[in-house]
């Protein structure tokens, strides 16, 4: 199969199980014994956190350039750079929650199967996508700042809302339990961890593009 129609049918594939993993995960938020009243409520709750939002993103970056190709949304997802930027914060939500989530709590049942898609899944298959199947070297060491623009607005959003309700999704930003010196210097790590991922992919990105261009030219 040629690679932009295969890409077309992993990109699918992805919208979907990525929509299933959020989905599901808002069934079982608003489904729980202690669940919010209102279903906004359950929204807000759910959507507060960074592994929702970004399988959220991975979803409409698969599912919008297929769906409207020429919308201003499906021209946004197929900006090199955004693409780069959701497999790096996908692949985060993966990698923090196995090292530092994954042990805090043991879903079971239909939870499970969620917490399986949203954490596991989308985060491996999404960069795998980008790195076998997008096309490569329009990217540039300018673009490797850009990455902190969205982490940067979740923690401020985080922060801002946790001192109102008093609710953090995190660990390592719990003002409560860290302490406001502490949660920033975790910030800066995780900023620092995002600029080198940013420069890494760049790099391998450079790197794909001369290979496809080789590959065009044979």
């Amino acid at each position: 199969m040629e690679r932009r129609a295969l890409r077309r049918w992993v990109w699918a594939a992805i919208a979907l199980i990525a929509t299933f993993g959020v989905v599901g995960q808002v069934y079982a938020s608003a489904t729980r014994p202690e669940a919010p009243a209102s279903f906004l409520a359950v929204l807000v709750e759910v959507f507060n956190y960074w592994t929702v939002q970004t399988n959220t993103l991975v979803a409409l970056a698969c599912g919008v350039p297929l769906l409207f190709p020429t919308s201003a949304a499906g021209r946004f997802f197929t900006k090199p750079v955004v693409r780069m930027a959701l497999a790096i914060y996908i692949a985060t939500t993966g990698i923090v929650y196995l090292i530092l989530l994954a042990g805090l709590w043991s879903p079971t049942g239909f939870q499970r199967l969620v917490d399986i898609i949203l954490h596991y899944v989308t985060p491996l298959l999404y960069p795998l996508s980008w790195l076998l199947l997008d096309d490569h070297g329009q990217l540039r060491w300018r673009d490797v700042p850009v990455l902190l623009v969205y982490p940067l607005i979740f923690v401020t959003y985080s922060l801002i809302r946790g001192a109102i309700v008093d609710f953090y999704p995190y660990p390592f930003i719990d003002v409560n339990a860290l302490g406001y010196p502490q949660v920033l210097i975790n910030s800066a790590a995780l900023a620092v961890i995002f600029m080198l991922a940013g420069a890494a992919l760049v790099a391998v990105d450079r790197a794909l593009g001369r290979r496809q261009q080789v590959a065009a030219t044979a």
